[in-house]
């Protein structure tokens, strides 16, 4: 949901209301609040979801909040859950973004907090699985994340991202928890040895006032600094490796012509992206799976590393303008070099490329790939590796036509881009003549006219850079650089 009309979307959301009373007063935490689904407590402004807390009577209570859920509308097993969210502050406060099963039996069938936060602790944030047996005897495998900065200021991204195997959790995509089945790795370990993240499970948002994990059980301690808990929006991916929702990384389509920087593959966890193993050895940029470092190639930046057979990853790009293009693929490797293939679309374009050694894991050299036809419109590119060995930095698609020269560009622009048959000219009509020269200033073509068909026939040439010079029946020039 991205929150864009003016109320709660009742076909994705449910009002959970009350204090939850007579079974579980307090909701079994000791909280303060009166859940409502007044607009004073939920509303959608500006594009945000505002979960409000307020000092008012209801009921019992001398508080009302707002909590909001999925259940018998939204529901699934397995993939990423992500939400960008700006804290509430004050003490008292208990914000949280988790998931519950659908069959709930807690804590025996399990929960997934995604994000929780104390809101006299506006730095920190928690990543928590609920197991066990039956209250006492439930437990819970918890971890905080620190943020170094106050996350009432800002809207972060909280995720998790959840297989058969395993569930990672995500701080504006570093990650910062990792549980795993096989080995179990939950601690405390569990007193019926179970797993029981396997099952369908919805969302919940809800801002608690008090309760046992704030430390403020009475309602003179609270201090509602800053009482609105705003969601931006919250997204639910497919992991399966069937899928193929999966978007830009920063949620922006790269152009090219252009530079793609290795390590901005898409989102959409698994269909993004494919690596050997579950751990990201450098450590920095975002946690994924996928491999990331430092890089000392000029301009600095990052670079994929620790690259081995079959790993891939997929990039989401906008051919401004279709032709030929030129790939400049930036890699390094300390011996033995390695292997790749480009593919556009699912369709490899470029058959094996070769990647040398170059005698350091951080000592840089360029690979062209000539001559790659790219129609106009988004597309998705995927880098798969052959033979892994080496790192990679990024690559460059570069038009084999630059305009160099016009006298009178904006009454005439036409548009030229490379195709098998030759050049392809749009706005022929308008063209009077045609001179085609090397850059030693031969000339191979003069007086051309394309009597009808909108290519100018260049497979005779030989590989090199050539200058066209375009005459309208204005004679106005337009002088075009080309790579054959």
């Amino acid at each position: 949901d991205e929150f864009q009309g003016t109320t709660l979307d009742l076909k994705k959301w449910a009002f959970q209301t009350g204090d939850g009373c007579p079974s579980l007063c307090g909701w079994g935490n000791s909280e303060l609040q009166y859940y409502t689904n007044s607009n004073n407590n939920i509303k959608i402004q500006n594009g945000n979801l505002i979960i409000e807390a307020r000092q008012e009577n209801q009921g019992s209570s001398k508080f009302t909040s707002g909590k909001i859920f999925t259940l018998g509308k939204f529901s699934q097993t397995y993939g990423r859950f992500e939400a960008s969210i700006r804290l509430p502050k004050g003490r008292g406060l208990w914000p949280a973004f988790w998931m519950l099963p659908d069959n709930n039996d807690w804590p025996k069938t399990g929960e997934i907090d995604i994000m929780e936060n104390r809101g006299d602790r506006p730095t920190i944030t928690n990543g928590t699985l609920h197991y066990g047996s039956a209250w006492p005897n439930n437990q819970n495998d918890s971890q905080e994340q620190d943020a170094q900065q106050d996350l009432s200021n800002d809207f972060h991204l909280y995720a998790v991202e959840w297989s058969p195997s395993a569930i990672r959790w995500y701080f504006d995509d570093v990650l910062f928890k990792t549980e795993t089945k096989n080995p179990n790795s939950l601690s405390p370990t569990s007193t019926d040895n179970l797993w029981p993240w396997n099952k369908n499970f919805h969302i919940l948002l809800n801002l608690a006032v008090g309760g046992w994990f704030t430390g403020t059980t009475n309602a003179t301690d609270v201090q509602l600094t800053k009482p609105t808990f705003e969601i931006d929006y919250v997204r639910v991916y497919d992991c399966s490796s069937s899928s193929s929702n999966q978007i830009p990384y920063g949620t922006n389509t790269i152009n090219i012509p252009g530079r793609i920087e290795a390590e901005d593959f898409d989102h959409g966890c698994f269909s993004a992206f494919y690596d050997s193993d579950s751990l990201n050895q450098g450590h920095v940029y975002r946690y994924t799976p996928v491999d990331i470092q430092k890089c000392s190639d000029v301009g600095g930046g990052y670079n994929l590393g620790w690259i081995t057979d079959q790993e891939w990853t997929k990039y989401t790009v906008n051919a401004v303008s279709g032709g030929l293009f030129d790939i400049q693929f930036r890699a390094a490797s300390q011996s033995g070099g390695g292997q790749i293939r480009i593919e556009i679309d699912n369709s490899d374009v470029s058959g094996p490329v070769s990647i040398p050694s170059t005698g350091t894991w951080q000592n840089w050299t360029t690979i062209t790939v000539k001559n790659i036809n790219v129609t106009a419109g988004n597309h998705v590119i995927r880098i798969y590796i052959i033979k892994g060995g080496f790192n990679w930095n990024y690559m460059e698609f570069n038009s084999t036509i630059t305009m160099v020269k016009s006298n009178n560009p904006d009454s005439w622009k036409p548009t030229v881009r490379m195709a098998e048959e030759g050049l392809m000219i749009e706005n022929a009509d308008k063209i009077k003549s045609i001179e085609l020269f090397d850059l030693l200033g031969k000339r191979h073509i003069m007086n051309f006219t394309l009597q009808g068909s909108n290519y100018l026939p260049t497979n005779a040439l030989s590989s090199g850079v050539y200058i066209i010079r375009l005459i309208n029946y204005k004679d106005e020039v337009q002088v075009i650089k080309f790579i054959k």
